[in-house]
């Protein structure tokens, strides 16, 4: 999992997954306050990782309810991996 890199301090995987739950918050740093954001090469990875599920599950001959139940699960599992595939990069304060 990812730390911060201005003081080394590791990111809980609470923190990672409340931040991702919640529509890619911004996460801080308990240490330091600094601020990171979801970088956007890892929203699409994980927007492609559920998608990607659509596809794989709509040729399926199964009830709607079987398909809805195991694309949740699918969705289900992307969230408690995401943690680890998901990078986070610093939050650049602009002058003015």
């Amino acid at each position: 999992m990812q730390k911060c890199s201005t003081c080394g301090q590791k990111f809980s995987y609470k923190q990672l997954i409340d931040s991702i739950s919640k529509n890619y918050k911004p996460l801080s740093c308990t240490k330091c306050r600094e601020t990171f954001t979801v970088s956007i090469w890892s929203r699409l990875i994980i927007s492609f990782l559920i998608v990607g599920m659509v596809f794989v599950n709509f040729p399926w001959d199964q009830p709607l309810y079987v398909k809805l139940a195991v694309f949740l699960l699918h969705c289900a599992v992307i969230l408690l991996i995401s943690p680890f595939i998901v990078r986070y990069k610093k939050v650049v304060e602009e002058d003015d």
